[in-house]
């Protein structure tokens, strides 16, 4: 009983100040119909790595994860992407290269296809944050 009580006690609790804010999952216009991706369903446009990292300052975070699409990227437009998260991090946000490796949808790959495309996907996806590499996608996966 005293061990545990004596552990109770010295129990650090994690103060407001240790916890880190920031967003896993954002996408480029890399990741959009403007950007060449016509896989991508449902996003149009898309941001500049720019805009995001001044919506990244302007929530007051801490970092900001750009994760674009395996299938909406080559090597050139990742180098992009971490150049770009290069550029923007500062002292007070930290940007991550990083990319959503996913099986490629099949769905919409022009504008006009879209309004037969179903709202679920049949795409995996996982986040691969702060790479330094691209990472390539084979066929058939």
């Amino acid at each position: 009983m005293f061990l545990l009580i004596f552990s109770l006690i010295n129990i650090q609790l994690i103060s407001g100040t240790d916890w880190y804010n920031g967003e896993l999952h954002v996408h480029t216009e890399q990741s959009s119909w403007a950007g060449g991706c016509f896989k991508e369903t449902f996003s149009i446009t898309g941001y500049t790595a720019e805009e995001l990292a001044d919506l990244a300052r302007a929530e007051n975070l801490d970092f900001q994860s750009y994760t674009d699409h395996s299938y909406c990227l080559d090597s050139s437009e990742w180098n992009t992407v971490n150049s770009d998260a290069s550029t923007y991090s500062d002292s007070e946000v930290l940007f991550l290269p990083s990319e959503e490796i996913s099986v490629e949808e099949d769905c919409a790959t022009s504008l006009e296809e879209l309004p037969s495309c179903p709202l679920t996907g049949s795409a995996g996806h996982l986040g691969a944050h702060g790479i330094s590499n691209y990472i390539l996608k084979r066929d058939g996966e």
